[in-house]
């Protein structure tokens, strides 16, 4: 809008005074309707969304048909998130070991796959069973290293291979996976009760919020005695 002024003496208002009188009006109106503080902020979505919609994941449990959707999250998952917290020739050794799920998950009842609700992808994988995996523990305080099995006098639910595939991290899938286990291990064990898992170096931050402590190192023997993957015990009190 342009605006014209005649210098007319007569004119009741100045003009020095009209302009003042517009220019303050047009500082009061820009601060009030948009406050630069502000507006970053707003335009920003939620790190752990595209659109700052939450996903409301399909958890179910696992079937024989998810071997191989199960088996590539897994292998993704350990290849790329692990990298921070491993030697790259260990991962690579490591890998094909630890991303093949056990017959005894996929039948378990209690090992769940994560489906997206629109694509059915199968985002993440995870669980629990009533018993630890049977794998010989190493102990690295011995000399030399001889195995144990630690024996228990009562049920100790284990989580189990809880992953989620590098492409859908942070969208809430593995919280999602912990979300269904706790309400079945309440269900049919009781929320007072010990749980205990295996956990990756990478993985102890996620279930340290979950209410999870770190009680001692170990090494997980994937090879025999040839390849041993570095782990930690963590254990949640009732």
């Amino acid at each position: 809008m342009l605006l014209v002024f005649h210098n007319n003496r007569k004119n009741k208002m100045p003009l020095l005074a009209l302009l003042s009188f517009l220019i303050l009006s047009a500082r009061l109106y820009t601060s009030e309707a948009f406050p630069l503080s502000s507006m970053s902020t707003a335009m920003e979505p939620p790190e752990n969304s595209d659109s700052g919609e939450a996903i409301r994941w399909k958890v179910r449990p696992a079937t024989h048909a998810d071997a191989d959707a199960a088996s590539n999250v897994l292998k993704a998952s350990y290849t790329e998130l692990l990298k921070p917290d491993y030697d790259e020739d260990l991962l690579r050794k490591a890998v094909p070991f630890m991303s093949t799920p056990r017959e005894s998950l996929l039948t378990c009842g209690t090992w769940f796959v994560v489906e997206h609700p629109t694509t059915k992808e199968i985002t993440g994988c995870g669980g629990w069973t009533a018993e630890a995996p049977k794998v010989a523990q190493l102990d690295p305080s011995s000399e030399p290293l001889t195995e144990k099995i630690e024996e228990k006098s009562k049920i100790v639910p284990h989580l189990r291979h809880f992953a989620c595939h590098p492409d859908w991290k942070r969208r809430g899938v593995a919280r999602s996976i912990w979300d269904r286990t706790w309400k079945e291990i309440c269900e049919q064990i009781g929320p007072a009760t010990e749980l205990e898992v295996y956990s990756t170096l990478s993985a102890v931050p996620f279930y340290e919020s979950l209410g999870f402590v770190p009680e001692r190192s170990l090494d997980i023997p994937l090879d025999g005695k040839a390849l041993l993957f570095p782990a930690v015990l963590m254990r949640r009190e009732p």
